[in-house]
């Protein structure tokens, strides 16, 4: 499966991710906490720990990243937005706060009392 990668240094070492390239999907990322490393020994490395094949690097312009994070966002932003709609309760009809719900008209007060309920009124 090809696989693109993404790596720039911060203060640590090396950030990374990793993208499936027929999908653009972000399949992992993480970082490399080897600051001494070099950018070639750094893509070794994460290439090793990943099981990637590192023989099969080739440089990426930026405009491939930017549309491989662009795609990312988009999947995330698909994802979130379909857990956000599994999660909602059913369409249910709201009644105001200042409505009292009516008794049911077909209980009557010894139906009620039957069922536990006294009305002293």
């Amino acid at each position: 499966m090809p696989t693109y990668l993404h790596i720039q240094s911060c203060d640590s070492g090396w950030d990374y991710t990793l993208y499936d390239a027929a999908s653009m999907k972000e399949l992992d990322g993480g970082q490399l906490d080897m600051p001494e490393l070099s950018r070639k020994n750094a893509v070794l490395q994460i290439c090793d720990d990943n099981n990637l094949d590192s023989t099969s690097l080739r440089h990426a312009p930026m405009s491939m990243i930017e549309t491989l994070q662009e795609a990312a966002y988009q999947q995330m932003q698909a994802e979130a937005s379909q857990m956000a709609a599994s999660s909602q309760l059913p369409e249910a009809q709201e009644q105001a706060l200042d409505e009292y719900p009516m008794p049911d008209e077909q209980v009557s007060t010894s139906d009620m009392q039957e069922y536990g309920y006294f009305y002293d009124g």
